[in-house]
This record gives structure tokens, C-alpha cells and sequence, in this order.
């Protein structure tokens, strides 16, 4: 599979690439088997009122079905042509929600650094919890960023409720669609239901200086917080990796071994 440079060039402008039945109903079905069972054992409630959620740490590192992932050219080939070759693999969440968010940002990095790319395990629509996404707002110019707005007081502000914040685009997605944006694209959902399940995969770009090593310290604090099982990745991810493999996780591994045994925890 290789990006055109059309896809590309509306990646780089939109920030966002949608990627439809990139997988089948035979894989998605392994992966939702894989899915549930470790949100039933190592999954987290995080429920708030009027809205309930569970989130599960690295999902894809639970089940050697999944950690393959990160040998497929499918996703390799999409995340080599946005970041780089050498790109690094860096967690992910999983998630059990209903309800709405708020528009956010996974980042702030003011360039093209973290991407995170979404599976779905079940049919999202504009009012059933599908990803919307404002394109082109990771972009400094865009006059989110440029006037300051913020899409959560629209009702204040411009009389408009959030999930009309002017611009926005619905994902409408089905099981086997994938989408990657960028970490500094806003986005939100609104709606769904208790057992609206995606997982996601966080790249980030591979790091050749400093400056790049410091983002990469910063995205991790922001990102990753502390692994329940003590290190960057899950045992099972390490010991099925090839040397291939091992190319995305040297280098974040490596980072937060020091960073967790620093004086400032993660």
C-alpha cells in the first residue's frame, strides 16, 4: 500500500486521511475478541456523570493478534508515509463510552510530530459518537488558533451549540475503517452508547536532535503517564518483536526507562 501524494498533500493541509474497509470482518472480528477480553480484565472506569467510560491502556499490546499490528504494511506503510520510516510507536487507548466529549488536542507541538490513528469495532454516525474533526485547525493560521477560539464556548460566544461549531466534519465510520489525524487537530464526539468501542494507535516522528528528544520527553509526560506494568510496552509486545519491530520502540522505550527513574516521575 503506498499514499498518493494527493493524500499527502491533504494530510499535511487537513490534517486528517480517512481510510475506508482497510481491514475485513474476519480481522475485525479478531480484534474486537482480543479488544474485549482485556477491557474486561485490565480495563479502567473513568465515568463522570451523564457519561460513562472505560479506558484500557496500550490496547493493541494485550494479544499477539493485535501487537501485530505494528508488522502490518497496511499500517506501516500509512504511518511511514506521514512520519517517517523510522517513526516511533507510542501507546494508545482503548475505550468503552457514551456521551460527549469536549472539542481538545491531543498536542500542541506546532508541527507535524504525533499522529493517532483509530480502529473502529462498531458503526459511529454523527449523533452515535463518530469522531468529528475541524480541518486544517492544527495548522497556526487557522483561525482557531488565530482569533484564540474556543469551539466548547460557541454557545456563548456565537450562540451556536458545540457539536455545530462551524466547519466541523463528522467521520461517519464502520468496523474495518481507519482514520489517522494529527495530535494537534481538534476533534470531539457527541452521542454513542456504553459499548461504542475504537482503539488507537500514538506515532510520533523518530527524534535525530535534541530539540526533537525534548519534544518527545514532553509528549510522553503529556501522553503516557505510568505503565501499570512498569515499563513502556507490555512483555508480549517486546518478546513478539522482530528486529523490524523493534526499530518503532527502541527509542520511546529507551526514553521512558530514564524518565521514569528521574526524580519527577512521568
Amino acid at each position: 500500500m503506498v499514499l498518493t501524494d494527493q493524500q499527502v498533500r491533504f494530510y499535511n493541509t487537513f490534517g486528517y486521511l480517512e481510510f475506508r474497509q482497510l481491514f475485513t470482518v474476519a480481522e475485525i472480528a479478531e480484534f474486537a475478541t482480543a479488544f474485549d477480553e482485556a477491557m474486561n480484565s485490565t480495563g479502567k472506569d473513568v465515568g463522570v456523570p451523564g457519561q460513562v467510560r472505560r479506558l484500557l491502556d496500550a490496547p493493541i499490546e494485550h494479544s499477539r493478534v493485535t501487537c501485530a499490528l505494528l508488522d502490518d504494511e497496511r499500517v506501516t506503510s500509512i504511518a511511514s508515509a506521514l512520519l517517517g520510516k523510522d517513526f516511533n510507536y507510542a501507546g494508545g487507548d482503548g475505550t468503552l463510552d457514551a456521551g460527549d466529549t469536549s472539542w481538545h488536542i491531543d498536542g500542541n507541538w506546532g508541527e507535524h510530530f504525533a499522529a493517532k490513528m483509530i480502529f473502529f469495532l462498531d458503526p459511529v454516525r454523527r449523533d452515535t459518537g463518530c469522531l468529528r474533526i475541524v480541518p486544517g485547525s492544527h495548522r497556526p493560521d487557522h483561525h482557531i488558533r488565530a482569533y484564540r477560539l474556543d469551539p466548547n464556548r460557541s454557545e456563548q460566544q456565537f450562540g451556536i451549540d458545540p457539536r455545530d461549531f462551524p466547519g466541523n466534519v463528522p467521520l461517519e465510520a464502520d468496523p474495518g475503517d481507519v482514520i489517522i489525524f494529527n495530535h494537534d487537530l481538534f476533534h470531539a464526539l457527541f452521542g454513542g452508547n456504553a459499548h461504542r468501542r475504537e482503539f488507537t494507535i500514538n506515532l510520533t516522528k523518530k527524534c535525530h536532535n535534541q530539540v526533537d528528544l525534548m519534544t518527545l520527553r514532553e509528549y510522553l509526560r503529556f501522553n503516557v503517564g505510568t505503565r501499570s506494568w512498569g515499563s513502556m510496552y507490555t512483555s508480549l509486545m517486546l518478546e513478539t518483536a522482530d528486529p523490524e519491530r523493534l526499530t518503532h520502540l527502541e527509542q520511546v522505550r529507551d526514553l521512558y526507562d530514564q524518565l521514569s527513574k528521574a526524580p519527577v516521575a512521568l
